[in-house]
């Protein structure tokens, strides 16, 4: 009765410290991105005026279109080296479509450059985004300099915008974006709503009158120009047409996807804790057989 309760002790305190050490790793592995980041923002890609909508009257706050988060560049933390930066080429899905690639992208990812990919603000400022891993990390997208120094990484940041805003008056209204915990040392983004009078005779004949004289013109000679060339591929590339069309654009990866492919050794730790748990449970089954089979009185042997 003894031997049973000490095999059971030991089960459980087996069980405790797998569990335990499964927690740490989940944890360590979780928090591996946000240690490598501050909190500080150092900008943001639409810059600091968001939007400028135009809304019809009695349009909610809810259904006027403001963003639930927005692209900025995050300080690293201070002991994150930039320079251990190892770039990828990103997947389909992970591709933005506001940065434009370089020329001769391939090549240059063969060749091992550094690959900078251009993106251009609302206020024609250029800047430049890389694609790789920092410090052990997951593959993302950092902002780097002219030269491919790392100077942030690129963070969705989630907000909340705050403000005075009545869908029955008309007016402009401006609302600003909660940033939360995150510090940044600039003025905070801002949308513009206005929202429209409640005449829509008035919005309706002011446009009419004018493109409508301008527009009856050009679609005369339009079809005169497009019936020309139209013949001439319709007979010739009507079977081809069909295979030559490209395959329509693959969706983006779900969510769940894409955080198992960035961090696949999450799953491999559980798994691999999950057998030597049955292989612990095995043991400790063959050696409480053992014990039960083995001669306890001098008379048995």
């Amino acid at each position: 009765m003894k031997a049973n309760r000490k095999y059971t002790a030991r089960f459980i305190a087996g069980i405790l410290c797998l569990l335990v050490l499964f927690c740490a790793i989940f944890v360590t592995t979780a928090r591996a991105e946000e240690t490598r980041l501050s909190n500080e923002i150092l900008s943001f890609e639409t810059g600091n005026m968001v939007l400028n909508l135009q809304l019809l009257p009695g349009t909610p706050l809810i259904d006027a279109g403001l963003p639930a988060t927005l692209r900025a560049v995050v300080r690293l933390d201070a002991k994150v080296n930039p320079m251990l930066f190892s770039q990828a080429q990103p997947a389909p899905h992970e591709q933005v479509e506001a940065y434009i690639p370089p020329e001769r992208l391939s090549e240059l990812y063969v060749s091992g450059e550094r690959v900078k990919y251009t993106l251009y603000s609302t206020n024609g400022a250029k800047s430049y985004r890389c694609f790789g891993k920092l410090d052990g990390g997951a593959n993302e997208w950092y902002a780097c300099d002219d030269f491919g120094q790392i100077l942030g990484a690129i963070v969705e940041i989630p907000v909340t915008w705050t403000g005075v805003y009545n869908p029955a008056i008309a007016g402009t209204y401006a609302l600003e974006a909660d940033l939360g915990s995150w510090v940044y040392a600039d003025a905070r983004p801002y949308a513009m709503l206005t929202v429209q009078s409640d005449t829509p005779a008035e919005l309706t004949a002011t446009p009419t009158p004018e493109p409508i004289p301008e527009e009856t013109p050009e679609p005369t000679q339009a079809p005169e120009e497009t019936a020309a060339p139209s013949p001439e591929p319709s007979p010739s590339a009507d079977p081809d047409t069909e295979t030559t069309t490209p395959p329509p654009p693959i969706g983006p990866v779900p969510p769940l996807l894409d955080w198992l492919m960035n961090n696949w050794w999450i799953p491999l730790s559980v798994l691999t804790g999950i057998l030597l748990l049955i292989v612990l449970i095995v043991l400790i089954g063959k050696s409480s057989r053992k014990k039960k089979a083995a001669p306890s009185r001098w008379w048995d042997a």
